[in-house]
């Protein structure tokens, strides 16, 4: 028996292209049963392209994001002096594995990452994580899972974590805190933010050479480089510029379409631009109104075995707010 998890990670991952094949192993066995059945059923279609090898760029799509720059440009609210930016991430994330029978088993288990950043960037941050135990069935059932030994998670409350910079990894990789601490679109750090470009061509032409191509097992074309732009807006830490910038080069990517114009994630109401592969979609939704990017999620789009089209396997809705000292939230 194999367990998979399909899992958002944290902004703590390090900023490695070892993400696309683990995203592939963990959605193998989906993948193998959609190609099955389609190929049970003749569906299997080749993608088209227009004359030229790549397809128009979506006007609904770049309408969204180029109004969502624009209010999003207007800056971030003010921090001020000892106050600290709270950002919390809240994920539902796929825990599952094939029976011996081939029985499909796959729930998603809720989780938290807390996150308190300082005005000054070498000042000390605050990490906690936690998993509340509540789950949510998607195929099968929990005594299914408990025949075929897949590990149920309960609530587990991480140790509070505090570090200069928001180097957590620092003693693992046996370095000074922000001294050679790794940057990327999954860890970004000032200087970093810093050094990428505001001009949106220039900007996704960046994207696409730090997103892993085909030549390092990505299979998934473009989608990769909404998969990265989604790992950095979901740190809540890109100023306003950066995230203006980011989403106007989203806009120029050809295959990104808008999915639904209202859907509700975390008891926020966003707009859903998503692209599709291999039987699955990856969306990032923003609140239209004030361009704030609010989470992402995974979609399933053809039958997987138990799972239909339509399901959500994983998503993570993100939320930043002010408080005034670090290890409280907003509602205390």
């Amino acid at each position: 028996m194999t367990v998979t998890e399909q899992s958002t990670p944290t902004i703590t991952d390090p900023p490695r292209t070892h993400r696309t094949q683990a995203r592939r192993r963990t959605r193998r066995w989906l993948v193998a049963a959609a190609a099955a059945a389609a190929v049970a059923t003749g569906a299997l279609v080749a993608p088209s392209l227009p004359l030229g090898g790549r397809a128009p760029i979506d006007s609904a799509a770049a309408a969204v994001l180029t109004a969502a720059a624009a209010k999003t440009g207007t800056g971030d609210p003010a921090i001020q002096p000892g106050q600290y930016r709270y950002i919390a991430t809240h994920g539902w994330s796929g825990r599952g594995t094939a029976g011996p029978d081939g029985k499909h088993i796959e729930y998603l288990s809720e989780g938290l990452q807390e996150l308190w950043v300082p005005t000054v960037w070498s000042q000390q941050w605050m990490k906690r994580t936690s998993t509340t135990g509540n789950r949510t069935w998607i195929a099968g059932t929990e005594q299914d899972a408990k025949a075929v030994g897949l590990p149920l998670e309960g609530p587990q409350q991480g140790p509070a974590e505090v570090a200069p910079c928001g180097d957590f990894n620092a003693k693992d990789d046996g370095r000074e805190p922000c001294v050679g601490m790794p940057a990327g679109w999954q860890m970004p750090t000032e200087e970093w933010m810093a050094g990428l470009p505001r001009d949106p061509h220039k900007l996704l032409e960046r994207l696409r050479a730090d997103a892993p191509g085909a030549d390092e097992g990505n299979d998934r074309g473009d989608v990769e480089l909404l998969v990265y732009a989604a790992d950095a807006l979901r740190t809540g830490l890109l100023p306003a510029d950066l995230r203006a910038a980011l989403y106007r080069a989203l806009a120029l990517v050809p295959s990104l379409k808008v999915v639904e114009h209202s859907v509700n994630l975390d008891g926020r109401t966003g707009t859903a631009l998503g692209m599709d592969t291999d039987g699955e979609r990856h969306d990032i939704l923003i609140d239209p109104a004030t361009g704030e990017f609010i989470g992402e999620r995974q979609v399933i789009t053809r039958t997987a075995g138990a799972i239909k089209p339509g399901t959500t396997i994983a998503y993570t809705a993100v939320s930043t707010s002010t408080v005034n000292k670090i290890g409280t939230t907003p509602h205390n």
